[in-house]
């Protein structure tokens, strides 16, 4: 369970018309059917990032890399693109418990179809943002996980107000003061 950090954007001289209408502006624009104040607005995240997050990560980029297990972990770059601090060998690990897991049919034939169809989505995800998934992409870009939550407009206070796990989202703020 994250942290939470209250963000408070204050807009100076809301009682002045003009500011009043950016701010109603700025909320318009900034409302999703899923918040009141979405950073996809000012930063979009790419729909290709929006994939599962986790330990499923290794295991279907190192089936993807490997073709299928077809080849060896030294002929790739598997270790470069996978790595675990606690265990020096890792990708090989991750090769292993995948030929453990076909030689013991573990799932079906589908599923493998499934995990190498992940693996090239990771792998085109890192060629083109340098991410796997939306979680190393949303930290990066937004300064936080996850979007804005609990989202309250204040406008006679000339107040935004919202949450975010961890951190504050700086480069959307920073996005947002060069288009407002």
């Amino acid at each position: 369970m994250p942290n939470w950090v209250k963000n408070e954007i204050i807009f100076e001289n809301s009682n002045n018309e003009k500011v009043a209408a950016l701010i109603r502006e700025l909320r318009q624009v900034t409302k999703t059917r899923e918040s009141e104040f979405d950073f996809n607005k000012f930063i979009p995240m790419p729909e290709s990032l929006k994939i599962e997050d986790g330990s499923c990560i290794d295991e279907s980029i190192a089936y993807y890399v490997t073709e299928r297990l077809t080849i060896p972990v030294e002929l790739t770059n598997l270790p470069e693109l996978i790595s675990n601090s606690f265990h020096h060998d890792w990708a090989n690990e991750v090769v292993a418990r995948l030929k453990k897991s076909i030689e013991m049919m573990n799932y079906e034939p589908k599923h493998w179809d499934e995990v190498y169809e992940l693996g090239k989505q990771y792998m085109f995800n890192h060629a083109q943002y340098g991410c796997y998934t939306w979680y190393e992409w949303s930290y990066r870009n937004w300064g936080t996980k996850w979007n804005a939550s609990e989202v309250e407009w204040q406008l006679k206070e000339g107040k935004l107000c919202f949450q975010t796990p961890w951190s504050a989202p700086f480069p959307v703020i920073q996005a947002m003061s060069e288009v407002y």
